[in-house]
């Protein structure tokens, strides 16, 4: 181990001058780090309304045929500090096998919201040289029904911020469409959209994460950065930014600002750096917190929600689906 740490110390410089954004896509040019660029925040809600969104879900069953999950949106509305609306929507979905000259996945939610059909071998979605499995499907639903959620969200509630959990920028395939009807729902209502991404691999040129480097050269308790990342995807309509948003946190964040809210940024970031002043998690906004906490499944529904569906689901079923659960298996018996 002390070998690997002398390794270690050896490549990573010491010096943090002339430091300079990399990222691995050449959509996007990363920037050099300049202490003129760090922009002082004060925890105010320029925002009378502010909407939060998250998604769960969990694989009930998977034969490698068909795959069958529960999906959970979560929506929360705050004015102040005080939650002023939420609501729970719970799906069931179906992702399925056909081959049809090629083989494609397809998947269903019900009540019926969404039906598509997904390529497995896709460059978007394929891990490595494998297709992707299909159980990604429910997660790619998960997404767009939490895109759907803040669409409508922002028609409810007009004229407020609305704020996802990760990027704006579309992973999978269909979901610059899901994008594109948010933002465009945005512009007509008078709402402004933003994200915070909770984990980044944004790298510096000095081999160190950029979020250690922000949090280093910044002189304030409160703060923004910007501009760090030039944005030339045009699928990916958000100006980036990284801001530390509770003095007392141990966290810089990515935040994604929908370009058409661009001359809203400080506003926006300052709402979310009021939001971000819970201590259980000082520096995340509460209403992501409170999203994610009533959005996720947790084992003990999970295993009971299991157990209803084995007593429908077909004996033959069944029993292909015990190959998969194989590794279940052997992890429970070495972890005894």
């Amino acid at each position: 181990m002390k070998e690997i740490l002398n390794f270690i110390k050896e490549i990573i410089p010491k010096d943090l001058s002339n430091v300079r954004a990399v990222v691995g896509d050449s959509k996007y040019k990363g920037l050099t780090v300049d202490k003129k660029n760090f922009h002082e925040l004060n925890k105010k809600s320029y925002f009378n309304q502010v909407v939060f969104v998250d998604g769960g879900n969990a694989e009930l069953f998977n034969n490698n045929s068909f795959s069958i999950q529960k999906l959970r949106i979560y929506s929360c509305v705050y004015s102040g500090k005080k939650k002023i609306f939420f609501q729970r929507k719970d799906y069931d979905s179906l992702s399925y096998i056909q081959f049809n000259k090629e083989l494609a996945y397809f998947f269903e939610t019900f009540p019926n919201s969404i039906s598509l059909k997904i390529n497995p071998n896709d460059p978007q979605l394929k891990f490595g040289v494998n297709r992707a499995p299909l159980s990604l499907t429910a997660d790619i639903a998960r997404r767009f029904l939490e895109l759907e959620e803040a669409r409508t969200m922002c028609e409810r509630f007009p004229n407020s911020l609305i704020v996802l959990d990760g990027s704006l920028k579309p992973n999978y395939p269909n979901e610059e469409k899901f994008l594109n009807k948010l933002f465009k729902s945005a512009e007509e209502n008078g709402c402004s959209v933003c994200s915070v991404v909770k984990t980044t691999n944004t790298l510096t040129n000095k081999l160190l994460p950029l979020t250690y480097v922000l949090d280093k050269k910044s002189n304030k308790e409160l703060w923004f950065y910007f501009p760090i990342i030039e944005n030339n995807n045009k699928e990916h309509k958000a100006e980036i930014l990284f801001a530390k948003l509770n003095k007392k946190s141990k966290f810089v964040f990515k935040i994604e600002i929908y370009e058409g809210n661009i001359n809203l940024m400080k506003e926006i970031i300052s709402t979310l750096a009021y939001y971000s002043a819970d201590v259980s998690f000082p520096g995340y906004p509460y209403g992501l917190i409170d999203a994610d906490r009533f959005a996720r499944i947790s084992n003990d529904e999970k295993n009971v929600l299991r157990l209803k569906l084995s007593h429908i689901i077909p004996k033959h079923l069944r029993i292909s689906e015990n190959n998969n659960l194989a590794h279940d298996l052997l992890n429970k018996l070495i972890n005894r």
